[in-house]
């Protein structure tokens, strides 16, 4: 998979998984809907619902929008 063919998060995520994830520019990722977390270190790209971390896993976005790693909630 090539990633201009890529249209979700989970997609993405697979991709960097592989080999085949070789020569992507990692500043320049797409991202898949909802509002950009404040917080982007070591968030890679999101959806409305889940961050893609710099360890190429998925994670739940807190309510407040933000990757769990970066929260303040309380």
């Amino acid at each position: 998979m090539k990633l201009q063919n890529v249209k979700t998060l989970a997609a993405l995520a697979d991709l960097l998984n592989t080999q085949s994830a070789k020569g992507i520019d990692l500043s320049d990722l797409p991202t898949f809907g909802g509002t950009p977390p404040k917080n982007t270190s070591e968030v890679f790209s999101w959806d409305e619902t889940h961050i893609l971390a710099s360890d190429w896993t998925i994670s739940e976005r807190c309510e407040c929008g933000e990757a769990y790693f970066h929260c303040d909630c309380d």
